[in-house]
């Protein structure tokens, strides 16, 4: 199995130490941004049937002029193989940077890493130090190698991001055969914490929706109510209608009423005058009949040699007699007449109350409508 290794960053500009074979492909990591103090870049590429394992420093790390944005990476490849202890392999990485790379290529800095020199010209002992240490520690990892074979999606999909203590996992193995490219960080989540994570976030929607359905049933209750409450005003509504139809009615019919009343109390007024002249026209005549009588009764008959003053008495008797019976009956179609017009002023008065009764109701009923649109 052929052994790769190289080590690779900004020092100045991009620099590269190690075989000449897929620099292509470390120059990759020149073009990258780095959020992570620390990213493991897991990675198998079918078509060269190649495993590539890059360590990168990437934030915090200084040019050697002090300028920011720099990076330092050290990348081992596999041929036709693929190792499948990741999380040790991340390991023997950071104890490599830690113990042989600072020091010798970057210093520490006021929490940041600088490179010591602009270039890894003049470095060869120390990077060929680095490169025999980290080639023998591989010795342990002789029977974490295996075939990289079909199983291996053909294509590269999204990248995913795994904690390196999650790795030590079929998970991880089964993610990177189907991705081709996995990210390690101590900075992700661990699985642990996204499951918890997850839970707490399902608990929350959980409660949301339990609220939501509380929510729901009392809007539901409430628009049920509404629609009891809507019914019902509609109903009384329409009985309302009904009510105001049938007074409109009865206030038509009461106008009329009230009108027919001002006409028969106006024609009765009228018969009141007509009677009250014959009144006082009879009461004339029998003053002019009284007077005939008291007349014929005061006067004499004078006495004829050629007639007879008896028959003349008589005929004064029988005059008078005729006037009495005369005057008797004017005096009772006087009275007659009298208590006619007394009954027709009682019932002007009849008919003047129930106007006024009708109106009142006519008013009344009036205002009664109103309060019954509002």
């Amino acid at each position: 199995m052929n052994v790769g290794f190289y080590i690779h960053g900004v020092p100045r500009g991009l620099d590269v130490w190690g075989t000449e074979q897929d620099r292509d492909y470390i120059k990759c990591f020149y073009s990258s941004t780095y959020t992570e103090e620390v990213r493991f870049v897991v990675e198998v590429i079918p078509s060269r049937r190649k495993s590539f394992y890059t360590y990168i420093v990437g934030k915090n790390v200084l040019g050697s002029e002090g300028r920011s944005g720099s990076f330092f990476a050290m990348t081992i490849s596999f041929e036709r193989a693929f190792c499948t202890d990741v999380y040790n392999l991340f390991h023997l990485f950071k104890i490599i940077f830690e113990k042989l790379i600072v020091g010798t290529l970057l210093t520490n800095q006021n929490g940041s890493y600088r490179y010591i020199s602009g270039t890894f010209d003049g470095k060869e002992k120390e990077l060929n130090a680095i490169k025999a240490e980290l080639l023998r520690e591989l010795n342990q990892f002789i029977d974490d190698f295996e075939a990289i074979d079909g199983s291996f999606a053909a294509s590269p999909s999204q990248v995913v991001l795994f904690n390196n203590l999650d790795v030590d996992s079929p998970s991880f193995y089964e993610t990177l055969k189907r991705t081709l490219k996995v990210y390690v960080s101590p900075e992700y989540q661990t699985k642990d914490e996204y499951i918890a994570k997850l839970k707490k976030k399902v608990e929350i929607e959980n409660s949301n929706n339990q609220q939501l359905s509380e929510e729901l049933k009392t809007i539901k209750a409430q628009l049920s109510s509404s629609n009891n409450s809507a019914s019902q005003l509609k109903s009384e509504n329409k009985n309302l209608k009904n009510r105001c139809n049938i007074l409109e009615g009865q206030v038509a019919n009461m106008s009329a009423t009230n009108i027919q009343l001002a006409k028969e109390k106006d024609e009765m007024k009228n018969m009141v005058t007509i009677l009250e002249g014959q009144v006082a026209e009879d009461k004339t005549t029998n003053i002019q009949l009284s007077n005939e009588i008291k007349e014929l009764k005061n006067k004499k008959p004078r006495l004829s040699i050629f007639g007879n003053s008896t028959e003349q008495i008589n005929e004064l008797k029988e005059k008078i007699a005729i006037l009495e019976e005369k005057n008797k009956e004017l005096t009772i179609k006087d009275n007659r007449t009298q208590e006619e017009i007394d009954w027709y002023k009682q019932n002007i008065k009849k008919n003047h109350n129930a106007s006024s009764n009708v109106k009142h109701t006519n008013k009344n009923r009036q205002t009664n409508k109103k309060k019954s649109h509002r």
